[in-house]
């Protein structure tokens, strides 16, 4: 994204002779502490509604492996492997894998250049759709497209189930959601490799359908108000081939089934009330609520999967207590020694977190956090995040040290915008305005949404609203709108708002 150097402009504006803007005369004159309110506004608790499930969720605790990576032994292990065969790709691969399993995105893409590197020294005279295979798993981890080579593979090796692994993923990530299909329904016949692909032809239906959800927008909202649940994510066309007694396929049938719920309730979770759930929605929900009630009787029941499912039933029918209760529920029956990246705890704690901030009691999400903080396989980026988390709660309790102190961790873990630019304003707030300073000009350089390029204006706007420069904060809004995709409507309010233009 092309960068908006605001910090420069606002360092180097300087009042012109004739003023083109002052403060709205029909408003109060707003002291520093009500302009700062818009601020504070940007920086408030993280809340996250993401329902994620895998096919590890659908097994029961006997059939989930624990993650090699999470061994203390697995890094010094690999290391060695290296240094012992240092032109085999794989064992760089496995540590790029690690690493970026981790968060640590540098480390990742290091040891996934050297594995691509060292592919060309790999002998595969015996089997060149596994170089190719390689080769396109390698590229989609270097930000490249993988898929001409993997379809290189599956042309000399129609069976090559590595390629097989990843091709539909790489085509559903390229939004080639026909192909994807194409693909995969005459997998559905193979009794070894149904279930994997049933979970992919559901990915495939759930990727579309939020693909066009954001293509068409509101549109799409008010057209999903017309479909039955059952019509939204329709996997019937996928399952003429499975038993439907078969418990392992029941369990997959509810999770995306599940997952429609939560794509049209959704919108009835908005604080105004305006969206009501219908009566044959709240039904179809209930029915979801009873199964996952049923299969915790199970006698091989994933527990922690059942009330994770349950948790998110019940925050749709906006009982946010008993959503809590359900997420409790699943941490404390989530199996010792089980944790993998497909079967984890931080989404739980996530969805806890939440829902306390969306009741505002900030001492119970704060206490969440801190737990979350010793989750096992919690990646860099989740604990940035969970560090951010706990910084700004301390600032919605008006502990503005501690959310300092908490800004500076979560940078230590990972520099991103969001990091850089609460420790700014946290700096700021404490009164170590050249650290701020420096803070925010180093946070633009992380900007890579247009959503934070609207937060940087927005709270420029304030400090120039503050500091009684009004052409500039007017500058700010009108010069930058028309090289941004959508409006900043925050910085359209506090120009239109605060401001009028003077008589010239």
């Amino acid at each position: 994204m092309k960068r908006i150097t605001l910090l420069l402009l606002f360092i180097s504006f300087t009042v012109s002779a004739q003023e083109k803007y002052t403060f709205n005369p029909e408003l109060p004159v707003p002291t520093i502490g009500d302009l700062l309110k818009h601020a504070d506004s940007l920086f408030m608790p993280n809340t996250t509604l993401s329902f994620a499930y895998s096919s590890e969720h659908a097994k029961p605790y006997s059939q989930i492996h624990p993650e090699p990576a999470a061994d203390p032994g697995y890094l010094p292990k690999k290391l060695e492997a290296i240094k012992n065969d240092s032109l085999n790709p794989f064992h760089y691969s496995d540590l790029g894998g690690y690493y970026d399993k981790m968060g640590e995105e540098a480390a990742s893409f290091k040891y996934y250049t050297k594995a691509y590197d060292k592919l060309k020294h790999f002998k595969v005279e015996k089997d060149s759709a596994l170089y190719y295979s390689y080769s396109a798993i390698l590229k989609i981890n270097l930000g490249q497209d993988g898929v001409p080579d993997v379809e290189k593979a599956l042309a000399i090796n129609p069976a090559d189930t590595l390629a097989f692994s990843f091709y539909p993923m790489m085509l559903i990530n390229n939004g080639r959601f026909a192909d994807a299909k194409r693909v995969l329904m005459p997998l559905l016949k193979d009794e070894g490799l149904k279930y994997n692909t049933y979970l992919y032809l559901g990915l495939v239906e759930i990727y579309e359908k939020m693909q066009q959800a954001i293509q068409a927008g509101d549109e799409w909202t008010e057209k999903s108000k017309g479909l039955a649940i059952e019509n939204l994510i329709d996997m019937r066309p996928y399952e003429e081939n499975f038993d439907k007694k078969d418990k392992y396929f029941r369990r997959q049938q509810e999770f995306t089934r599940l997952f429609s719920c939560f794509m049209k309730l959704i919108i009835t979770l908005d604080p105004s009330g305006k969206e009501v759930a219908s009566k044959q929605d709240l039904a179809y929900l209930n029915g979801r609520i009873k199964y996952f009630t049923d299969y915790l009787k199970e006698k091989d029941a994933n527990v922690y999967s059942a009330y994770f499912c349950l948790g998110f039933a019940t925050w749709l029918k906006k009982d946010y207590n008993g959503a809590i209760a359900n997420f409790e529920k699943a941490l404390k029956a989530f199996p010792a020694g089980k944790d993998n990246f497909g079967f984890r705890t931080p989404d739980a704690y996530t969805a806890i977190s939440t829902l306390y901030i969306l009741q505002k009691n900030y001492d119970k999400a704060l206490e969440v956090n801190l737990r979350k903080l010793n989750a096992k396989l919690l990646d860099n980026a989740d604990r940035a995040s969970t560090l951010l988390t706990i910084g700004k709660l301390y600032y919605a309790k008006e502990d503005a040290v501690k959310a300092l102190e908490y800004a500076q961790k979560a940078v230590e873990v990972q520099q991103t915008f969001e990091t850089m630019f609460f420790k700014s304003y946290m700096a700021t707030r404490n009164g170590q305005g050249e650290l701020g300073e420096q803070t925010l000009f180093k946070a633009e350089e992380f900007i890579n949404q247009e959503s934070q390029t609207h937060d940087l204006m927005s709270y420029y706007i304030v400090l120039s609203l503050a500091m009684s420069r009004f052409d500039f904060a007017a500058q700010l809004y009108f010069d930058n709108q028309p090289k941004l995709t959508e409006e900043c409507t925050t910085c359209r309010y506090l120009v239109t708002h605060y401001l009028v233009k003077l008589d010239e």
